[in-house]
């Protein structure tokens, strides 16, 4: 959250599409190892931000991947997948489509 507070005070605009909490925790192995390493050099006369720095760009540059396919995605059907999710959930009700498998 405070990452998010930073980059709108920065003048990055929010973008609910994809959240960067989730690549974080997605990737909390990395996370963790780089925060170590850099808090590990904090309190140094020459702390190392480079590991921490190297995580987060990394994961910034996740976020902007996965947005990208989400706004082809929604290129390729003029819609967000919340109102297609919603069209098809109105033709299961009316009966012209029959779901499978799991939701």
């Amino acid at each position: 959250m405070i990452t998010t507070l930073l980059l709108l005070q920065a003048g990055y605009a929010y973008v609910p599409y994809s959240s960067l909490e989730s690549i974080i925790e997605h990737n909390q192995e990395a996370y963790y190892l780089a925060l170590r390493r850099t808090q590990g050099t904090i309190r140094t006369e020459s702390p190392d931000w480079q590991p921490w720095l190297e995580f987060f760009l990394r994961s910034l540059a996740e976020q902007v991947r996965r947005l990208e396919k989400k706004v082809q995605a929604e290129k390729l059907t003029g819609s967000s997948r919340n109102t297609l999710k919603q069209h098809l959930r109105n033709l299961v009700l009316k009966g012209h489509l029959e779901p499978h498998g799991t939701p």
